[in-house]
């Protein structure tokens, strides 16, 4: 190729690309415009954390699934930990402070979901991960100008 060739290496930061809005993975939604902007959310790059393809044989929202689960699933399981520690110090409380306890205790049921919700939603929640966002990720038809494909 020669020495005047250099090639720019172009990563997606995990924040984008886990943004519900335009995303990469919806083949549906291909214009020239939301190719470009696609395209403009990359940034050049001297290493890339992961290496993710926008062609997985998977319906878009599978995709982002995944993202969800690989980058929220820690963060999502010590939260809901945290939520159980309270739900669990919240009905000992309520138990040990009544005058004739009661066994059934429903609003312990009610607590009980509470860290569940707080893992669902953390997991699931697509930016979440704003935090980390110096994750770069490839992902093809956002680091490549797709809107050059005659060569």
């Amino acid at each position: 190729l020669g020495g005047s060739w250099t090639a720019t290496l172009r990563g997606v930061p995990a924040y984008r690309l886990m943004s519900w809005m335009d995303n990469p993975f919806n083949r549906g939604h291909n214009t020239d415009r939301s190719l470009r902007r696609r395209y403009s959310n990359s940034v050049s790059v001297s290493r890339l954390d992961f290496f993710v393809s926008h062609s997985w044989n998977a319906p878009w929202w599978e995709k982002l699934l995944a993202l969800c689960y690989l980058f929220n699933y820690q963060r999502a399981s010590w939260s809901a930990i945290a939520a159980a520690i309270i739900e669990v110090s919240v009905v000992l409380y309520i138990y040990c402070n009544q005058s004739a306890p009661d066994t059934s205790l429903p609003t312990a049921h009610f607590l009980a979901c509470i860290s569940t919700s707080v893992f669902i939603l953390l997991l699931l929640l697509p930016n979440f991960q704003l935090t980390r966002s110096s994750y770069k990720l490839f992902v093809d038809n956002c680091c490549i100008p797709q809107d050059d494909v005659g060569g």
